[in-house]
């Protein structure tokens, strides 16, 4: 009955082998196959929908977050056009209106970092 399995060998092979074992009429024959390359791109494979995954969930959050930012940008607009605001409520307004912008701008900060996160392949 033939067997097979792979084996990882460390330092200073450090491979991976696909190891064939079949009976013969004399004993056993024993065949080895490098599978380091292919273990390698399976891995950089598994890291890469890991990151796919993880930048389409930022993606989801991130959109899930907007539609209440864009919501609160709206009433605070109108707000702020209410001519019976005094000065002090207009300072709040615009305040308000300056942190959402700033989260804006960190929001599309890392949209653009997790968009280019590079894949190393190595």
């Amino acid at each position: 009955m033939p067997v097979q399995f792979e084996e990882s060998y460390p330092e200073p092979l450090k491979k991976w082998f696909e190891v064939h074992v079949y009976p013969t009429a004399d004993g056993l024959a024993v065949f080895f196959r490098d599978v380091t390359l292919k273990k390698k791109s399976d891995e950089a494979l598994r890291q890469s929908e890991n990151l796919a995954a993880a930048g389409r969930l930022a993606a989801s959050i991130s959109h899930e977050m907007n539609n209440p930012l864009e919501a609160l940008t709206n009433l605070l607009f109108l707000l702020g056009t209410n001519p019976s605001l005094d000065l002090q409520a207009r300072h709040f307004v615009a305040t308000a209106q300056n942190e959402i912008t700033g989260y804006r701008t960190l929001q599309g900060s890392r949209s653009a970092f997790i968009g280019r996160a590079p894949t190393r392949l190595t």
